[in-house]
């Protein structure tokens, strides 16, 4: 989301070299390939300024498509995306979605990434029961020190 948000506002990051996306390999959902193929065709059809509404009026002429996006509730993803998408994050955010991607391609491709990455949410009560449990050290009571008996000396 935050990668379509950035590219939203600005849409000159495709110009980026080091900036490359691939539609097919890096969006998994139908929905997000929609959207940045809207963007991308937009910004090359001169296009200096996208917005949410931009891209809803891009997808309509494609009544397919449109009808699956609105049924994905794309507008409002779109506005979300450009909400919540922070400009100056966009390389963050770009490398943890190319990583995640070489990931996807990696396990479908018959790697085992399963000690470098898992696909379970982390939730704390899952992190508890995988915890091993952590034997408790018997109690122990303080030694009792026995002072010796001072005798007293008698006054001769």
């Amino acid at each position: 989301m935050q990668v379509i948000g950035c590219l939203i506002k600005d849409p000159a990051l495709l110009l980026d070299p080091k900036v490359h996306i691939d539609e097919q390999l890096d969006f998994t959902e139908k929905m997000h390939r929609l959207v940045y193929g809207a963007i991308y065709n937009l910004f090359n059809s001169t296009a200096e300024r996208i917005t949410p509404i931009d891209i809803d009026n891009y997808l309509s002429s494609y009544s397919v498509n449109y009808e699956y996006y609105k049924n994905s509730n794309g507008l409002q993803y779109l506005n979300d995306a450009e909400d919540f998408a922070q400009l100056e994050n966009f390389p963050y955010y770009y490398e943890r979605f190319k990583k995640l991607s070489l990931l996807r391609y990696l396990k479908k491709e018959g790697y085992n990434i399963s000690e470098i990455y898992s696909e379970e949410p982390l939730s704390p009560k899952k992190e508890i029961e995988q915890e091993e449990p952590v034997a408790e050290e018997p109690a122990t009571e303080e030694p009792v020190i026995e002072e010796p008996a001072v005798e007293e000396q008698k006054e001769e």
